[in-house]
């Protein structure tokens, strides 16, 4: 039995490069979907924006959007 890192270089690259990518959707993820749901919070004329975020009230306009 062949043990080390050099034996399963092709293994441990793959495993790196998963961990790699799952890490930058999990990121992107929180990151970018907020600002989406925020954004689509605050097209509707109508509805004031962030009804739905209470802690986000500090920085949202007390006024609707056109």
């Amino acid at each position: 039995m062949r043990l080390g890192l050099a034996v399963n270089a092709a293994q441990f690259t793959l495993l790196v490069a998963v961990n790699a990518l799952v890490g930058g959707l999990l990121g992107a993820e929180r990151t970018v979907l907020p600002l989406l749901a925020q954004s689509a919070a605050c097209s509707a004329p109508s509805a004031p924006c962030c009804r739905c975020w209470p802690n986000a009230s500090s920085t949202c306009p007390t006024t609707p959007r056109p």
